[in-house]
């Protein structure tokens, strides 16, 4: 509840709005009804958890009401729903509610500047209760206490056992660091800025990369493209023109890739894996850790049978000049050579890698 507003789940927002005769509208007070009904029932969990836990000792916050005469009255707070049933019991067996809190006859005189609480012995039942009642004007001072001297002793301490434990260097490639960064990349640019709006190069290069992992190419249905347009715009495209051309550029590239050699050699391959994962211990102790794009097995998988190493890039390259930079820009040779390295070390035998240029000249060019 804030500011006379209620929340409830059942009836929505009440309003503290009194008519004419300064009443609250009944459906307010029943709210209000529910509401306090709530916070006793939480109240009385903390009670009952505070209750039980306690092993020596329980300390107890409450309110007791004076009368005129001195006399202690209404107990308030977790004092009174603690006492309750031995009020309870104590009038039904006749005995009056302060007879069954020993409060019976206590006459407590306090002044509200008394700056000394006062400190009564009470019984719960057969239980002790200290009882310690302030003023309404008392106020709590901490008292300073006196740290015990402590003398200085010096220790021996023995040389250490171990040297420190250095860690481990990490080698991580683009891919799995991709997978594991958070949050994911994402388009943010909602409204394009130009009158063609095309779709960004690192979505159309996952957007391939996701269709060749499921091995799926576009088809005459509209079933491809309505799986393509959904991984789109799961990578933040919201545009629709940045779809199609996402979409459009995607199927251009698995087209071409569908109709070259090495397709139909993957498609026939005895063995053929997708986004394989791997994590090993380099010689000189580092954790390397990667993820290839393709890995199958040819020769009718007999003993000596070769296991391929299929690297998807969708940089588009103009030509033999621009793939020489490319080469000379990226460690695409180099992390093709590291993922050979982790298959024979995996599986016994050295691979044969090929690096697939999807975009190269208008059609896909396979360096091994």
């Amino acid at each position: 509840m804030r500011s006379g507003i209620l929340f409830d789940p059942t009836l929505g927002v009440l309003l503290a709005r009194k008519d004419d005769d300064r009443q609250l509208p009944t459906i307010y007070r029943l709210g209000k009804l529910t509401a306090d009904d709530q916070e006793a029932a939480e109240s009385d969990r903390l009670l009952y958890v505070a209750a039980t836990r306690a092993r020596e000792k329980l300390i107890i916050s409450g309110c007791v009401t004076a009368t005129k005469d001195g006399t202690p009255g209404r107990l308030g707070g977790w004092l009174g729903r603690t006492l309750a049933p031995a009020l309870r019991s104590g009038a039904s067996a006749g005995v009056s509610g302060e007879d069954a809190t020993g409060l019976a006859g206590v006459q407590v005189a306090i002044e509200d500047g008394d700056p000394q609480p006062r400190y009564l012995d009470l019984t719960a039942g057969a239980s002790p209760v200290a009882c310690a009642i302030y003023g309404s004007g008392w106020t709590w001072e901490a008292r300073p206490v006196a740290a015990p001297a402590q003398t200085e002793v010096a220790v021996s301490l023995p040389p250490p056992l171990l040297a420190p434990i250095a860690a481990e260097p990490v080698g991580i490639d683009g891919r799995a660091a991709e997978q594991e960064r958070d949050p994911g990349q994402r388009v943010w640019r909602v409204v394009p800025a130009t009158e063609r709006p095309r779709a960004p190069a690192w979505v159309i290069g996952k957007l391939v990369h996701a269709a060749l992992a499921a091995w799926r190419f576009p088809d005459d249905d509209g079933a491809f493209a309505r799986w393509a347009e959904a991984h789109g715009r799961s990578y933040g495209l919201t545009d629709a023109d940045q779809l199609i051309d996402a979409v459009r550029e995607g199927r251009k590239l698995l087209l071409r890739f569908e109709a070259h050699p090495l397709h139909a050699e993957m498609a026939g391959a005895v063995r053929r894996l997708h986004e394989v994962p791997y994590s090993l211990v380099a010689g000189d102790g580092r954790v390397e850790n990667g993820i290839i794009d393709a890995l199958y097995l040819r020769d009718g998988g007999s003993a000596d049978g070769t296991w391929t190493i299929v690297e998807f890039k969708t940089d588009h390259v103009r030509d033999a000049a621009a793939l020489e930079r490319l080469l000379a820009e990226e460690d695409y040779l180099a992390q093709a050579e590291r993922y050979a390295a982790a298959v024979e070390r995996l599986l016994g035998s050295r691979p044969a890698v090929a690096l697939c240029l999807l975009d190269y000249a208008g059609g896909v060019h396979v360096h091994r």
